[in-house]
């Protein structure tokens, strides 16, 4: 995709050393579609405060089918 308009975090949620935080995506396609998803992403923080795991749950076939022109 080209360009990657970046995610947007549009919520955050902290619980002890969790971090879950809701988010919007853009982007174009090579071939000038737009695509949009959104999602969430669950940091689990270390002492530090430093992330050691990162997850991210998105609706992965609708954005597959957005790249794919469906």
């Amino acid at each position: 995709m080209s360009p990657f308009l970046g995610l947007t975090a549009t919520e955050a949620h902290i619980a002890g050393d969790s971090v879950a935080v809701t988010w919007h995506g853009a982007a174009i396609t090579r071939d000038r579609r737009p695509v949009n998803w959104s999602g969430i992403s669950v940091f689990e923080l270390d002492d530090t405060g430093r992330i050691r795991e990162a997850r991210a749950y998105f609706d992965r076939a609708a954005f597959q089918s957005q790249v794919n022109g469906g």
